[in-house]
């Protein structure tokens, strides 16, 4: 569920954390959070996506985990999650195109975003949730539409203690520069999977 604060979308609904970071990814209802913000399955992956995103509390790198928005146990997966060997990137796959927000991407995972929330931390004085899209300020971060190899930075804090911009080594590794690869290669094909997440599961089955 999407709730608006002083003008701005804050991200609600079953299982949302308000919780102090870090924050691990919520499994519980994600099905439902998918469904109800109209988040597909990845299916066949035709349409893949990427956007990097790097959290920061006080300039302290907050950690972005693996495998949000992929339930392995329950072989739940929905087309917003993160790899495990892409850190802090989001993939966004599917049988065809789709729209998702920032917003989507923290329901998915569980923790509680817009309208000056970050999971359990609020703006105060001036401890303030800024948000950052390829060195831009945005104003309505939880309604922001992801956007192909998007740089998104959202830190609580002052305003001078991360960066606008950080490095983008892990998203072009996602997109298969610098040596690496969104999928692995079957070693004995040399070709990719059709679909990287049911590798995935199949793995850890």
């Amino acid at each position: 569920d999407t709730t608006a604060a002083d003008g701005e979308q804050v991200v609600t609904g079953p299982q949302i954390s308000a919780a102090q970071p870090p924050w691990r990814p919520d499994y519980t209802e994600l099905a439902r959070r998918a469904r109800l913000r109209g988040i597909p399955e990845p299916g066949s992956e035709k349409f893949h996506w990427h956007q990097q995103l790097r959290i920061y509390r006080d300039g302290l790198l907050i950690d972005t985990p693996s495998l949000i928005g992929l339930d392995i146990d329950n072989k739940v997966a929905v087309g917003v999650h993160t790899h495990e060997d892409t850190p802090g990137v989001i993939h966004m796959e599917g049988d065809k195109p789709f729209d998702a927000t920032l917003g989507d991407f923290f329901a998915m995972w569980g923790v509680k975003f817009g309208g000056g929330w970050l999971g359990g931390l609020h703006a105060e004085g001036d401890d303030k949730l800024r948000t950052f899209v390829n060195g831009r300020e945005i104003s309505d971060p939880a309604a922001y539409r992801l956007r192909r190899n998007d740089n998104i930075v959202s830190a609580f804090g002052s305003a001078d203690d991360f960066p606008r911009r950080p490095d983008t080594t892990e998203l072009q590794k996602a997109n298969g520069q610098k040596g690496g690869s969104s999928c692995s290669l079957n070693k004995s094909t040399g070709k990719r999977p059709k679909s990287c997440v049911m590798e995935l599961f199949e793995k850890q089955s």
